[in-house]
């Protein structure tokens, strides 16, 4: 699979992304080195070896002698080619700790050792998702949340959302400007957790706002979440071993799919030239993959959770969350589904320091576990760049155990698509598979986009 990744990408990427910085701190650029068919295979063989080693729960140091071998053989290609190694190489993240290996990542340090009754505040509260996350987190037991805050720019219409919750003293509602530090600050203060889950047309951003976005100039303004994980970091004053302070961002899916190099654009171009991407309305996919980012440069613990399209029952009901990695998802979700995700990525150290795209698969039930067994299998954001996957940036070439990896996750993801024809290239914004499977509509692929989807996509800028 590698070696077919390589072919495709290659050529261009190292063309077009050769060695640019990267924006985490915790990795450094990485000058790639070509793996040959064998060593290929033999990495293949080290991640086949330790995914049948944790699912038998074994120890990591049972590895077979291919295995060692393997890494070996990657260690040495490595060394000969000068790698500007990061913190740890991927072999080493992969193979590291078995299931329970996830830690905070950056300065915050590692989660908790115990498990304590946590205050999690939800920012967007009164928003779709936000209010099921809210409403989610008010049936857990005291004894794993001991506060709800929900924070909202209008108090009234929380109290009525919320009325019988905010009767029983259950709930916190806490008016904030998002827009103010101080306001900010004081919504999150003696909180655990922060959720972010508030829209780009929740935050009702300024004119000036909207145009250096669509132009890609706001890089540097200073963003609500940044705010948030300002005052967060002031207000835990634990040490760096014992800090529970976290944030968990609503993001989407297809963040990143803009940023990828030509070549990749081509290969997974099912994911590529879908409605939604081709628009980008005012750059809304491109805030939103700053924001990540800002959230990951912080120091605290953190996961970023990317729905794909918003459904709600009886159109899309609930039903397993899957959970999957690299952008390449697309589909439908439904909304008290990401809203279980959320608060189970909130009370779990296993989705720490991952981000992750989610579908629902109806027709089977959600894990008992709270996902606690999907979160530890999933690559922190540390691994996948220390695989040299490209995470939104165009920082990366083909020929990696990352970039594999992403096409392995996409073949998959392209058979839980819905409806019969499974094309969503071939898809107007605003209509559905159903339409598509009745003939109903039918895009030429790379079509420009129509004047009624140019309308939609104004009523999304709006």
């Amino acid at each position: 699979m590698t070696s077919t990744v390589a072919h495709t990408f290659s050529s261009s990427t190292q063309q077009s992304n050769a060695c640019r910085p990267r924006r985490s701190p915790s990795v450094a650029c990485l000058s790639k080195p070509q793996l040959h068919g064998s060593q290929r295979h033999g990495l293949t063989t080290a991640l086949l070896a330790s995914q049948t080693t944790r699912k038998s729960g074994l120890a990591t140091s049972s590895m077979t002698s291919s295995s060692s071998s393997a890494l070996k053989s990657l260690s040495s290609s490595a060394q000969s080619t000068h790698i500007a190694r990061p913190a740890r190489l991927a072999v080493t993240a992969v193979f590291g700790k078995g299931p329970a290996k996830k830690k905070g990542k950056g300065p915050a340090g590692a989660a908790p050792a115990e498990k304590v009754a946590l205050n999690v505040a939800v920012f967007g509260a009164t928003g779709r998702i936000g209010s099921a996350t809210v409403k989610q987190l008010l049936q857990l037991p005291s004894t794993e949340v001991a506060q709800v805050r929900a924070v909202v720019r209008d108090a009234e219409k929380a109290s009525e959302m919320f009325s019988e919750a905010a009767a029983d003293n259950v709930l916190d509602v806490a008016v904030c400007d998002l827009r103010d530090d101080a306001s900010v600050a004081k919504a999150c203060a003696g909180m655990d957790v922060v959720l972010w889950c508030v829209s780009g047309q929740d935050e009702k951003l300024t004119p000036m706002q909207l145009f250096k976005g669509l132009f890609g100039l706001n890089k540097k303004d200073r963003t609500p979440v940044d705010r948030i994980c300002a005052a967060l970091k002031r207000s835990d004053a634990k040490s760096a071993e014992e800090s529970i302070s976290k944030v968990v961002v609503l993001s989407s899916a297809a963040v990143t799919r803009l940023a990828w190099s030509a070549a990749k654009k081509k290969v997974l171009n099912t994911v590529v030239d879908i409605p939604i991407v081709r628009l980008n309305p005012l750059g809304t996919l491109d805030r939103q993959r700053e924001l990540e980012q800002r959230v990951r440069e912080s120091g605290l613990r953190y996961t970023v959770v990317r729905p794909v399209g918003l459904k709600t029952a009886p159109d899309w009901p609930a039903g397993r969350p899957v959970l999957s990695q690299g952008d390449v998802a697309v589909g439908r979700v439904n909304i008290d589904d990401v809203a279980k995700v959320l608060v189970s990525a909130a009370q779990s150290p296993q989705a720490d320091g991952a981000t992750f795209e989610v579908v629902t698969l109806q027709g089977y039930l959600s894990p008992l576990d709270n996902f606690e067994t999907v979160f530890s299998r999933l690559r922190t954001d540390e691994e996948r760049e220390a695989m040299g996957e490209d995470m939104g940036f165009g920082e990366t070439n083909g020929d990696s155990p990352g970039e594999a990896a992403v096409l392995a996750e996409f073949k998959l993801m392209m058979q839980l698509l819905p409806g019969e024809i499974q094309d969503p290239t071939r898809l107007e914004m605003g209509k559905t598979y159903e339409q598509l499977d009745r003939g109903e509509v039918d895009r030429k692929k790379g079509a420009p986009p129509t004047k009624r989807e140019k309308a939609l996509a104004d009523g999304v800028r709006n």
